[in-house]
């Protein structure tokens, strides 16, 4: 399988999740840049760093952690919503929490970038699922 995406980005704060994540993505043989950050700010930082003329032929994906310090998920996503639309359409956002709060879930999915949300642990059956529902390959 080829992946469509670019680029994939792991916005946590957990050192392990981002570590098995990027891991089971390199097994799935994704060869493209994963970057990492532990906090919802880290992430707009690197975004906001980005090319106005970001879009490309790909696409590419954030995989984000709701619980956060510093800004949590949802800090994230308001300010996310306020990027330029050219690097707000360049990303796909999947939710990884270990929240099993159905709210959390119902808020998450009422956001047009949020293409998914999924309780962590994450394994490669659940990311593969996900990237092919999304079509992501």
């Amino acid at each position: 399988m080829e992946f469509k995406l670019s680029e994939i980005l792991i916005i946590d704060d957990d050192e392990t999740i981002k570590f098995v994540e990027s891991k089971i993505l390199r097994k799935m043989k994704f060869l493209k840049p994963i970057r990492c950050f532990k906090s919802g700010q880290e992430g707009l930082d690197y975004l906001r760093s980005q090319p106005s003329d970001i879009k490309g032929s790909f696409q590419r994906l954030i995989l984000l952690d709701l619980h956060m310090p510093v800004m949590d998920g949802w800090g994230f996503l308001a300010e996310f919503d306020k990027l330029d639309d050219k690097i707000k359409s360049s990303y796909d956002v999947i939710i990884r929490t270990s929240s099993i709060d159905p709210e959390d879930k119902n808020r998450a999915l009422k956001s047009p970038s949020i293409k998914d949300f999924m309780v962590k642990p994450l394994d490669s059956d659940l990311l593969i699922d996900a990237f092919v529902k999304h079509g992501f390959f």
